[in-house]
């Protein structure tokens, strides 16, 4: 999907289910041992992809009940002009589900670096129907490309709602995408 085209929200939310289903196939009988197998040190787990998923989407929370309850934006760097769109723009990059680039991800987004319990996968369903629920609560704010939002990584990173939906459904695409490689790799372990 290129950037500049944007999916409605019946589609995101499709994406999100499609990540819940998916999750639920090929990791859900995986045990804890295999869920938390790591190519390398460096590198995250099936289960630390999922908690990292987890981590991300719930910290949106908040800015989603301050939207749906009505309250003002008030961080003065989304009046900033340009900033909004450039960040959402920058972030909507990054989160492409086709680039299998490597990010390093803020401190406020990481997964947990102790093993994960194999429900992990049953969590991850969970929290997705959550995020799904906001989606569809979501659907009735009038010009979501309008409406701001502070990204809970730092205070001057602003975008649109609009921008939030689509990074939060690709990212989630992206995550999986790795977790489904580490199932390929070398030394992954076999149940």
């Amino acid at each position: 999907m290129s950037t500049n085209q944007f999916l409605n929200s019946i589609a995101l939310m499709q994406i999100l289910q499609e990540a819940s289903s998916e999750s639920e196939q090929l990791f859900g009988q995986l045990s804890a041992a295999a869920l938390n197998w790591k190519p390398s040190p460096d590198k995250w787990s099936i289960a630390q992809c999922l908690h990292h998923l987890m981590v991300t989407n719930t910290s949106y929370y908040p800015e989603f009940e301050r939207i749906l309850n009505g309250g003002a934006f008030t961080n003065p760097w989304g009046k900033i002009p340009f900033l909004p769109s450039f960040f959402g723009q920058m972030l909507l990059k990054s989160v492409n589900p086709a680039s299998a680039r490597a990010l390093k991800t803020t401190p406020v987004f990481a997964p947990s670096s102790s093993n994960l319990p194999a429900t992990i996968v049953a969590d991850f369903v969970k929290q997705q129907q959550q995020t799904i629920n906001y989606y569809n609560r979501l659907q009735q704010v009038p010009a979501p490309h309008k409406v701001l939002v502070t990204s809970p990584a730092a205070r001057f990173i602003t975008y649109s709602l609009s921008n939030t939906l689509h990074i939060i459904a690709l990212h989630g695409q992206r995550h999986l995408n790795q977790a489904k490689r580490i199932l390929q790799m070398p030394g992954f372990p076999a149940q």
